[in-house]
């Protein structure tokens, strides 16, 4: 084997396998000795290897916006200006503005041309083997030199992206989070070469690379560590500067950064133009440039090549016919410590795929310059938001691009996959579900869903109305888990909502108060709502391009919102303020291309008003007459008069029951009466016609109760997804119900 840089940066490029990398390592005559080889790090680092990004697609996201911050420092440096000066732009999305022409960082008004020429400057290309592929993320950014290698492609804790402030790159470990996903060797090849302009006085143009792997541990190594190889004297492998050819479709790599990742795994190794270009979407809601994913491995039917944009991009660019009318939305908010962020809300229609956009962990997601840092499940907008039929099909997202760099830093992990468990995170997430759930649009929507999905059958609810009371005389612990208050009330009937048409104008014309009034009082302790009428659209203060902004003075909004014409927002007193103490307050809506609009109204603050305080743990008071018994919704395989089919909820005879909570006080049961519990239990006992019936009764009261039970214990313990749980505790209390059921009515005969 030939000892020439070239030719063994030629054979690892083109090996398939970490197998044909490691005949290549041991017979290679340099790189089979272990005095070729240099701790990452230190022998002692392995631990910032191994305590990074939980998901392998969120370490792979890490390389991504790593190549993305190279292209925007060399448009930075061929510029001439310096990244780290004051002169250079001090956001992301000024520098794709500055550098790449593009308002607002915003390219869905690019055509798809324009936008699949910027997405050719990052590659993530899949090939090899189908169920552990080889993946290489290429760009063509600044590059590295290769005597600077050491300080930057294979280093940890460096400081060199510190200084700039429009990269998303700061701890220099990120990176690494690849390294545990590859294959029993962890190989990685990195080839880089400086952009020749770019080069430092002096400097040769040359490639540089290395091969990266976890050293080759003996009975007596106590820990791994990982290390990379380089020539004799320390340096990297090194050959003159030209272009290759190593990407797809005929194009050459001049200069940039090319790293490939042998054999890595992917939670769904199926095609990345689907699957990993799906969840990469989510972990990049927001990228600054889109990235091009091409696949090299022959699958039937298989796209070859697909542009990643991001689902907010995505959205607004070729999935605006998947989004509920009048959506996305925003609410602009005061999210304690994390300060004043905007939620952006999207609602897809009923029939779109429960997975294209969201997942049962992510539907709810804290950005940083368009990258997923953490993100909330389902479970948050069902529970904690109050809105079950809709948390399917929504994806929340919180720009946490400027919050306060020390809060930041408390609250979010470096790996920059989830936040931490904190007073100011909880806080957060209370303040984020209260907005959520009293969201006037979210709410009838909620309500509506509902009752297209509920299908009422009279005679089952009179059914359990009457078991439900009588149990209740009886055991009135049984009337704190189900919230009762007094008697039964029946819910809506299918019919009663709806969801008001708006179709709003691009710039608003005019802006008044919905209702006159001289003074608007607001207690020392709590808040009022004002409410403005206007003609805008629901996404005016939301969307990138030609938004508005609403200018409060004095700034008393904790909250504001702007839905179907009505702008709300939640007042609160300033601190230090008096009782009587009165002043104008003015309300501004700015317009682009004219001038903005205002409206005034006085403020007084009143005494404050007495709160209701509960101990912890003491369940909440019912209100009087407002209670809704939770819902039995009966579910069988095929269409039945009144009810639900396994199809709408995706359900097979395993399934036993499910809960979902709808408004603050709903919850609604779905139970499986073709469950396979149930059928084989019936199939076995040989009962009478009369006695199947009453059978059937029993597993119906019985799992319907059993449901909600576990639900409102479950739903109090910290962490845990019981929308996730509950159904799979369901499944072994069938089998208990049944068996009780069958020692019953042995008894009874």
């Amino acid at each position: 084997m030939s000892g020439n840089p070239e030719s063994l940066l030629m054979d690892l490029i083109s090996a398939d396998s970490e197998d044909d990398v490691k005949t290549i390592v041991d017979n290679h005559p340099l790189i089979s000795k272990p005095n070729n080889w240099t701790p990452y790090g230190s022998e002692t680092s392995v631990g910032t290897f191994l305590a990074q990004q939980e998901s392998p697609v969120a370490a792979l996201t890490e390389k991504i916006m790593n190549s993305i911050d190279a292209l925007l420092v060399k448009e930075c440096a061929l510029r001439g200006i310096d990244p780290c000066d004051g002169s250079a732009p001090r956001t992301m999305r000024d520098a794709v503005e500055q550098f790449y022409g593009i308002k607002g960082g915003d390219y869905s008004e690019l055509g798809e041309t324009r936008r699949r020429e910027l997405a050719s400057n990052v590659w993530v290309i899949a090939e090899g083997s189908r169920r552990r592929p080889n993946l290489i993320v290429a760009d063509k950014g600044e590059g590295q030199h290769p005597e600077d290698f050491a300080q930057t492609l294979v280093a940890i804790h460096k400081t060199a992206k510190r200084g700039i402030p429009f990269v998303q790159g700061r701890f220099h470990m990120g990176g690494t989070g690849v390294l545990p996903n590859c294959g029993e060797h962890k190989y990685q090849l990195v080839l880089s070469r400086k952009h020749p302009t770019l080069l430092k006085t002096g400097q040769r143009d040359l490639w540089g690379f290395t091969l990266v792997r976890r050293h080759p541990l003996s009975a007596s190594d106590r820990a791994p560590w990982f290390e990379y190889c380089v020539a004799p004297g320390g340096s990297m492998f090194s050959f003159p500067g030209k272009d290759l050819n190593i990407l797809p479709e005929g194009e050459v790599l001049s200069s940039g950064t090319y790293i490939k990742m042998f054999n890595y795994y992917l939670p769904h190794p199926s095609t990345i133009t689907l699957d990993l270009w799906r969840e990469l979407n989510r972990w990049l809601h927001q990228p600054a440039l889109p990235v091009l994913l091409y696949e090299h491995r022959e699958f039937r039917g298989r796209v070859p090549s697909k542009v990643l944009l991001g689902n907010r991009m995505r959205l607004a660019i070729d999935e605006r016919d998947s989004v509920e009318p009048g959506f996305p939305i925003s609410i602009v908010a005061k999210l304690g410590r994390f300060g004043r962020r905007n939620i952006e809300i999207t609602v897809f229609r009923e029939g779109t795929a429960k997975t294209e956009f969201t997942s049962q962990s992510e539907a709810v997601f804290f950005t940083v310059n368009g990258q997923t840092h953490a993100s909330l499940g389902r479970s948050f907008l069902a529970n904690r938001a109050k809105l079950g039929h809709l948390a399917d099909y929504m994806l929340v997202h919180v720009d946490c691009t400027h919050v306060d760099p020390g809060v930041f830093f408390d609250n979010f992990m470096g790996t920059r996959d989830r936040m931490r468990k904190t007073e100011t995170t909880e806080e957060v997430q209370t303040i984020l579900a209260e907005e959520l759930r009293k969201h006037e649009g979210l709410k009838e929507l909620e309500n509506l869903r509902r009752e297209q999905q509920i299908m009422k059958n009279p005679k089952n609810k009179q059914f359990i109305e009457g078991v439900v009371e009588r149990l209740v005389k009886r055991n009135r612990f049984l009337a704190t888990y189900l919230g009762l208050g007094g008697p039964i009330h029946p819910g809506t009937q299918p019919g009663e909502s709806t969801v008001q048409q708006y179709v709003g104008s691009r710039f608003p014309t005019f802006l008044r108060l919905q209702r006159e009034q001289p003074v608007k009082k607001i207690p020392l302790n709590s808040y009022a709502r004002l409410q403005l009428e206007t003609d805008a659209c629901n996404d005016y203060l939301s969307r990138d391009i030609d938004s508005g902004s609403l200018i409060i003075s004095p700034d008393l909004a904790d909250s504001y919102r702007l839905w179907n014409g009505v702008i709300t927002m939640k007042l609160v007193p300033p601190q230090h303020t008096r009782v009587g103490k009165a002043h104008p307050l003015v309300v501004e809506l700015t317009r682009p291309y004219d001038d903005a609009l205002s409206v005034g109204i006085n403020i007084e603050y009143v005494p404050p008003v007495e709160k209701v305080t509960r101990e912890p743990g003491q369940p909440r008071k019912p209100r009087a007459n407002s209670y809704h018994l939770p819902e039995p919704i009966l579910v069988y395989k095929d269409p039945q008069p009144d009810c639900m089919t396994w199809e709408k909820l995706g359900w097979t005879g395993e399934d036993i029951a499910k809960v979902i909570p709808s408004g603050e006080e709903r919850l609604d049961t779905y139970i499986n009466m073709d469950s396979d519990a149930l059928h084989s239990y019936l199939r076995l006992a040989k009962r009478s016609d009369p006695q199947i019936a009453h059978i059937k009764g029993l597993y119906q009261i019985s799992i319907f109760l059993h449901s909600l039970v576990f639900h409102s214990d479950l739903s109090q313990i910290d962490g845990v997804d019981q929308a996730q749980l509950l159904p799979q505790v369901m499944k072994s209390v069938a089998k208990i119900t049944l068996d009780l059921i069958h020692r019953d009515l042995e008894d009874e005969t």
